[in-house]
């Protein structure tokens, strides 16, 4: 049985004083799995994201080798060394790659929302 709060509560002007049940305490296991839970989350969220960060760093230096040719010293050593063709190519080529991906991206929708109609909220025309 929890404690009892006393609350009072007023009746045109006459009071009257009314018990209500206090809800109960968590027991101490919930809270213990509640930690232990949110403790192994925490360490899978570091660990999913450290391989995130070493698969991206891997995939930049493959870039590198890819567009400049070159993969030993820093990126702009890499870009000084590389012929012109080859840096235009790569400028072209990640423009080319990020058109494409942008006009998939974008949906079936080919209705350009302007800066007033999306400033008056939800009734703007969207299709």
């Amino acid at each position: 049985m929890g404690l009892k709060n006393q609350k009072s509560v007023d009746f045109g002007g006459m009071e009257s004083i009314q018990e209500e049940e206090a809800p109960p305490n968590p027991p101490v296991q919930s809270l213990a799995m509640s930690n232990a839970r949110m403790a192994v989350a925490t360490i899978l969220h570091g660990v999913g994201t450290g391989m995130i960060g070493i698969f991206i760093a891997h995939l930049i230096r493959h870039v590198q080798i890819v567009g400049f040719g070159y993969d030993n010293g820093g990126f702009l050593d890499i870009a000084i060394e590389s012929p012109q063709w080859r840096r235009m190519l790569c400028v072209c080529t990640g423009g080319l790659f990020g058109a494409v991906t942008w006009y998939y991206l974008r949906g079936s929708s080919t209705y350009i929302v302007s800066v007033d109609e999306s400033l008056k909220g939800p009734e703007c025309h969207l299709e």
